[in-house]
C-alpha cells in the first residue's frame, strides 16, 4: 500500500489474479506455436520448391535423352497384330478417321506405342510416338524434336497418316513453371499408303554422328522405307524418305485434311 504526501488516499496493488496469469500464458504459448509453425513452413516451402525442381528437371531429361530399340514397332495397322499389341502395356488404339475428323464406324482401331514417359508439363508424349529426343543444331542451340502419328484419315482408298513434327526448348526450371518444353515450331508431314497395305512404322534413333539428325523406318507391305531428318537452324523439322518410292508415300502438308490422291511414278 502507498500514500500520496499530502493526502490521505492510498493506492492498493492486487496480485493478478490466477485467471489473468493463465490467460496471458496462454497468449505467450500461442504466439511460440505461431513462430515456430511459421519457421516449419519456410523450411517446407523450400524443400517442396527444391524437391519440385528436381522433379522438372527429371522430366526434362526423360524427353532429351529418351531412346527406343529400333525394331520396336510404333504404329501396327494390321487388325490382327493390332490386336495382339493391344494386349500388351503400352499400346493403346489408334482410330481412323474421316476428312471431317469424325471417327470411322465399324474401323478396327490400330496400335499405337506410348512410351513411359509423363504427358505434364509440357510433355508430348502420345500413342504414335516416332521419336523424341534432344538434338543439337549448328548454331549450339539444343532443342527437343518429336514426330507423332497426331490423326489418320481414310478417303479415297487411301489411308494418310498425319505426322506432327515439333520442335520445343528446353526451358529454365524453377517453382513458378507449370512446363519444361515449350513449342518453338512444328511440321506436318504425311505417310500415304493404300487402305488394303498394311504399314508399320518403327521407334526413330538419334544419329550418333550428326547431332542435328535422325531416322526412322516403315514398311509398306514387308517393303521397308527409311526416313531421315533433320532439325535446321531455323528450328524446323525436315522428313525425306532415303529412296524414291513406287508412289508418293511422303509429303509435306499444311493441313492434316489434306487427302489429295498421291502422284504416281
Amino acid at each position: 500500500m502507498i500514500s500520496d504526501v499530502g493526502s490521505d488516499q492510498t493506492i492498493d496493488y492486487k496480485p493478478a489474479s490466477s485467471e489473468r496469469l493463465a490467460v496471458r500464458r496462454r497468449i505467450r504459448q500461442a504466439a511460440m506455436v505461431l513462430a515456430t509453425g511459421a519457421a516449419v513452413a519456410g523450411v517446407w516451402w523450400q524443400g517442396t520448391a527444391w524437391w519440385r525442381q528436381i522433379q522438372l528437371t527429371r522430366i526434362q531429361e526423360a524427353y532429351l535423352f529418351y531412346g527406343a530399340p529400333a525394331d520396336r514397332v510404333v504404329v501396327e495397322s494390321d487388325p490382327i497384330e493390332s490386336a495382339n499389341l493391344l494386349s500388351r502395356p503400352r499400346y493403346l488404339p489408334l482410330f481412323l478417321n474421316d476428312s471431317l475428323g469424325k471417327v470411322l464406324p465399324g474401323a478396327a482401331p490400330l496400335a499405337g506405342y506410348m512410351p513411359d514417359l509423363p504427358r505434364t508439363y509440357g510433355g508430348p508424349n502420345a500413342p504414335g510416338l516416332i521419336f523424341t529426343h534432344g538434338r543439337r543444331l549448328q548454331t549450339g542451340e539444343t532443342v527437343h524434336a518429336h514426330v507423332t502419328v497426331s490423326t489418320i484419315v481414310r478417303q479415297g482408298g487411301y489411308d494418310f497418316y498425319n505426322l506432327w513434327a515439333i520442335t520445343q526448348r528446353p526451358v529454365a526450371v524453377s517453382q513458378s513453371r507449370t512446363t519444361v518444353l515449350e513449342d518453338t515450331r512444328g511440321s506436318m508431314y504425311q505417310i500415304i499408303v493404300k487402305s488394303t497395305d498394311r504399314l508399320r512404322i518403327f521407334a526413330g534413333q538419334a544419329d550418333p554422328v550428326g547431332p542435328s539428325r535422325f531416322a526412322f523406318d516403315f514398311e509398306i507391305n514387308g517393303t521397308r522405307q527409311s526416313v531421315s531428318g533433320t532439325v535446321g537452324s531455323d528450328r524446323q523439322v525436315y522428313l525425306q524418305i532415303a529412296a524414291a518410292a513406287p508412289t508418293e508415300t511422303l509429303r509435306p502438308i499444311a493441313d492434316w485434311r489434306d487427302t489429295t490422291p498421291p502422284i504416281e511414278y
